[in-house]
């Protein structure tokens, strides 16, 4: 049995186990890998995949809380300018 398979080739594999047409059995006597290995890559592949769209969800929530806080500065930013006005104002005043 061949001991080692480049990510690519354990990825077609992968791939391949996927397809309706063949069992995992012929696909594992054909790359000669044992059926229990097919199946830690395929639970690899598919938490990898969750995980992927789990950090798309979480990067979708930090760019909302981004636009969250531009909003908060901007309006401080405003309260500050109206601030610093005011104080213009009394020193030309006084």
């Amino acid at each position: 049995m061949k001991s080692k398979h480049s990510d690519e080739e354990k990825f077609q594999i992968i791939m391949e186990s996927f397809a309706d047409n063949v069992t995992q059995a012929e696909i594992c006597r054909r790359h000669g890998i044992y059926p229990v290995q097919l199946s830690k890559w395929r639970d690899q592949f598919i938490q990898g995949g969750k995980s992927a769209l789990a950090q798309r969800r979480n990067s979708d929530r930090r760019d909302e809380e981004i636009e969250d806080m531009k909003k908060i500065i901007g309006g401080q930013s405003l309260v500050i300018d109206a601030f610093k006005k005011r104080l213009r104002e009394q020193d030309d005043g006084s």
